[in-house]
């Protein structure tokens, strides 16, 4: 069989289904992931990328202003520590996408990045 990376069973969409029916756990969800997403992307702007503005649990980094430094670049190194980002059509920019985990999983985003930038 072949399926696409981050695919969701029926378990998984059943859990999902009951999930978004409490809606204080939804409020909950979306306050833990702005304020996550405010300080991921603080840190990320601080290292001189630059970041699409968003309302979701993804952001998006762009290395148009970023003379020898490119999206594909940045994957492999993140790939080569384990992350997997996916990388963006952007309609002619150079764009990385990143989607927004746990505190630890995003502080490891963070350090891959800083020390990629250097």
């Amino acid at each position: 069989k072949t399926r696409s990376p981050f695919n969701a069973n029926a378990a998984a969409m059943a859990a999902a289904a009951a999930a978004i029916q409490d809606r204080a756990w939804v409020e909950r969800v979306k306050q833990a992931n702005a304020e996550e997403y405010a300080r991921v992307t603080a840190a990320l702007t601080k290292l001189g990328l630059e970041i699409a503005p968003s309302v979701t649990n993804f952001y998006l980094l762009c290395f148009d202003n970023l003379p020898g430094k490119t999206a594909r670049q940045a994957a492999q190194h993140l790939e080569s520590r384990g992350i997997i980002p996916r990388p963006v059509d952007g309609g002619g920019k150079d764009i990385l996408r990143v989607t927004l985990g746990l505190k630890e999983e995003n502080n490891r985003v963070i350090e891959a990045l800083r020390r990629f930038m250097r």
